[in-house]
């Protein structure tokens, strides 16, 4: 299922006399909504179908009425279950907002999976709100009251099929196949949970949230909004405490993990594999089964060592950092050049700019630093840059700010960073 991406929420506002204020009407909406939560079995899941040429979202009771929905929704909310249960007693501390409990979060929320955004939807397994371009910071309760939904992709969904399809008949439901199978899905879906109860608990405008035009506007000008600047530093932050989690979640799961990427290393090359799952081919071994395997065998080394997971590794340092790092030093750089404007000495500025330029560089730049690009390692990397300019708003608009504001330096300190 293909087309443009299309989102139609409906809020019932009728029964609320209209002289409600806006902050009782949400809290009588959320409360209804997860009154109505709790009458369901399981995690809900909403659906895309196509409807007159366009995309429209349907709540689960629709869906579970649609014949091109109902295979989907019930394969889906079946598998949530699953791992909603796995997670149903385990508290999760975080560095922003403090515990959580993941398995009760996806109790709450609103899933489905996504055919309308095709760049993402073939590519990523999911996204959460901070990357979901219906989300509004001002409409932060859960979908279908708010805007606030996980998003899983047909990457996602196919994974769940050969889960269901393959591995389950052929090597048992509590196989460690299965259950890393499971693993495997489970760091996208905790995390786009947290990432939920994130922007519902605080929610904040960063710059993908802008008209790109609006947010052009403001680098054209040098100046980026307060709040859109703590916004896209804050979205960072939250991802650093979901990645903790994911890594953590990861290196428990290491040896069901490594049992499930032997069992589809064995096949992901096959004909009939390729051509009931299509979007299981391409990077998927590399990127996903194989790249993140080697991701949580570190998590699980790190651990067992003693030591703890505080920041970003491997392939999601492009992902995520690239969304703060270069509109930060964007920041600091008209501040600088600024300050060389009205008179400072730029030599006082240059350690401090040659450092942002190698964390800035280290994450836009395919071809910067000491990996060979054709290499794995190096083509991975590139892969991964390249994927998430193309995917997020706003990314490549602010690469090209910050190496004008560095090329400012440049040309007024007289050195080549």
């Amino acid at each position: 299922m293909r087309l443009s991406f299309k989102v139609c929420s409906s809020l019932i506002l009728s029964v609320f006399p209209l002289g409600a204020s806006a902050d009782a009407l949400g809290i009588a909406l959320e409360k209804a909504h997860l009154k109505a939560v709790k009458e369901l079995a399981g995690p809900v899941v909403a659906c895309e179908v196509e409807k007159d040429g366009k995309y429209v979202i349907l709540t689960q009771d629709q869906c579970l009425k649609h014949p091109a929905a109902r295979k989907e929704v019930k394969l889906v909310k079946k598998f949530l279950a699953k791992m909603a249960e796995s997670q149903s007693s385990g508290i999760v501390q975080t560095k922003a907002l403090g515990p959580v409990n993941l398995g009760e979060q996806m109790l709450k929320q609103t899933f489905l999976v996504n055919h309308s955004w095709p760049e993402v939807t073939c590519r990523y397994f999911g996204f959460g709100p901070e990357d979901d371009p219906a989300y509004d910071y001002k409409k932060s309760q859960y979908y279908p009251i708010g805007t606030i939904k996980v998003n899983l992709t047909e990457r996602a969904y196919q994974t769940i099929e050969l889960y269901f399809d393959y591995i389950v008949p052929k090597y048992g439901e509590n196989s460690a196949e299965a259950r890393g199978l499971m693993a495997l899905l489970g760091m996208m879906i905790f995390h786009e949970t947290m990432h939920g109860w994130q922007l519902h608990t605080e929610p904040v405008r960063d710059y993908k949230r802008l008209p790109l035009e609006e947010f052009v506007a403001m680098l054209d000008n040098r100046q980026v909004a307060p709040d859109v600047l703590y916004g896209s530093v804050r979205i960072v932050e939250y991802e650093e405490d979901a990645n903790v989690f994911t890594y953590e979640y990861m290196a428990r799961s290491y040896e069901d993990f490594k049992a499930f990427e032997n069992a589809f290393a064995q096949v992901k090359d096959e004909a009939w594999l390729l051509e009931k799952y299509p979007w299981l081919g391409g990077n998927y071994y590399d990127y996903y089964v194989f790249g993140q395997l080697k991701s949580a065998q570190k998590a699980a080394e790190k651990l067992a060592q003693g030591e703890h997971i505080k920041t970003f590794d491997g392939l999601s340092r492009y992902s995520y950092l690239v969304q703060s790092l270069p509109l930060q030093a964007f920041d600091r750089m008209v501040k600088i050049n600024d300050a060389i404007a009205r008179g400072a000495e730029a030599a006082e500025f240059e350690a401090q700019v040659r450092q942002m330029y190698d964390e800035v560089m280290e994450v836009i730049d395919p071809d910067y630093g000491p990996l060979d690009p054709n290499s794995h390692e190096g083509k991975t990397r590139a892969d991964a840059i390249r994927g998430v300019e193309g995917s997020m708003s706003g990314i490549k608009e602010v690469k090209a700010a910050v190496r004008k504001e560095f090329a400012m330096y440049e040309q007024a300190a007289g050195v080549k960073l």
